[in-house]
């Protein structure tokens, strides 16, 4: 089955070879044991440069639009990002090992969310600029901020203590 996977990374790679692509972006979810672990992360090979550029247009843009905690841009020695003969990204959406993150990338609202990020940080890379972002919603970290602040009769400027930082984190699954 290994050796299935393999091959269809490379055949992706490939595709993006023969269409003379500028770029070559693979999206994935992560999933780990520890279902606590969460957020974005956005890889490319070690060395590459212009493949870095690309991840951190990407992760630049999709991280604020999701929502979610981001882990970073890492260099990895993936096969698909191996194979591409273009500068390519792997991006890890969130984490389908977490309830609440499995639970929101299954919503209308974060697919639209997360593809607009990705073309977004994928024309950007390019030089192209998008109109600005949709009318999106809130994400459910900016209502669960203003509910608390709501709750609390916090201001906007308003000093926020450890223990009021930590128990958004608990409410949120990552504390």
């Amino acid at each position: 089955m290994a050796g299935d996977a393999a091959m269809d990374l490379k055949e992706r790679a490939l595709i993006a070879q023969k269409a003379c692509a500028n770029c070559f972006v693979s999206i994935h979810c992560n999933n780990e044991k520890d279902k606590k672990n969460c957020g974005v992360v956005t890889y490319h090979n070690a060395g590459n440069e212009k493949g870095r550029r690309l991840a951190a247009s990407i992760h630049n843009k999709l991280v604020p639009a999701v929502g979610l905690f981001s882990r970073g841009l890492r260099e990895k020695d993936y096969d698909v990002l191996n194979y591409s003969a273009c500068p390519s990204a792997l991006v890890e959406l969130a984490y389908i090992s977490n309830h609440q993150e499995e639970a929101l990338m299954k919503t209308a609202d974060f697919q639209d969310r997360a593809a607009w990020a990705i073309a977004s940080g994928i024309a950007s890379y390019l030089c192209v600029y998008l109109n600005q972002a949709p009318d999106f919603p809130e994400t459910p970290f900016e209502k669960l901020a203003k509910r608390i602040s709501m709750d609390n009769k916090y201001l906007g400027n308003d000093p926020v203590t450890w223990d009021e930082f930590a128990a958004v984190l608990k409410k949120l699954g990552l504390f």
